[in-house]
């Protein structure tokens, strides 16, 4: 009820304000008997209380739905709606509601995503470390070319791994700028060159 008062208030003040105005304009004018322009703001005043009940018995239900809580996300579902005000605030929930689902389950995939990536990056890491771990144990026979292909394999692996992480935000790690294309394709062949061979 308090929230149809306010939302009220502003046609209930310019009812009293053009009621008066009215009175001033008869008493101005010469039609001075008080007891006309008494029945004249009574019967306005009944008119108005009863076009306000009118209104308020129509929108009873968007009131009283606005003025409560939620108590869960699907009450914002409700059916209804017998007035068109009514009809456009159920839509206009049923959009934002759907507008909600999909963002969710974006996030949810972006999640279940990240964490497939996540076990088989540690599983692709394990790898490099048991090689590492199996030469290292045969001292008399150390190869260090085999430990230094795992460790390019452990680097490469995780640069992958921070990569990924950046990629929501790429518009950071980001900036143009004019580079020798050659002398970059060369640093990069002159830093994977064993793993090429």
């Amino acid at each position: 009820m308090k929230l149809f008062w306010r939302d009220h208030f502003s046609i209930v003040f310019f009812f009293i304000v053009q009621l008066t105005l009215v009175s001033i304009l008869h008493w101005a004018d010469g039609f001075d008997r008080v007891d006309t322009i008494g029945y004249t703001f009574f019967l306005s005043t009944c008119l108005l209380l009863v076009f306000m009940w009118f209104r308020y018995w129509r929108y009873r239900c968007v009131y009283a739905r606005l003025s409560d809580p939620l108590k869960s996300l699907d009450e914002s579902l409700q059916k209804g709606g017998g007035v068109p005000l009514e009809a456009a605030m159920n839509e206009l929930l049923r959009s934002q509601y759907q507008h909600y689902q999909e963002r969710i389950h974006h996030y949810e995939q972006k999640q279940r995503d990240h964490v497939t990536f996540i076990t088989q990056w540690v599983h692709q890491m394990k790898t490099p470390l048991s090689v590492i771990q199996l030469t290292l144990q045969d001292r008399n026979r150390l190869d260090v070319k085999s430990v230094r292909e795992e460790v390019d394999r452990i680097k490469r692996g995780l640069d992958l791994v921070l990569y990924t992480a950046r990629l929501d935000v790429f518009d950071r790690d980001f900036h143009v700028e004019s580079i020798p294309l050659r002398l970059l394709v060369q640093g990069v062949i002159h830093e994977n060159k064993r793993f090429f061979i």
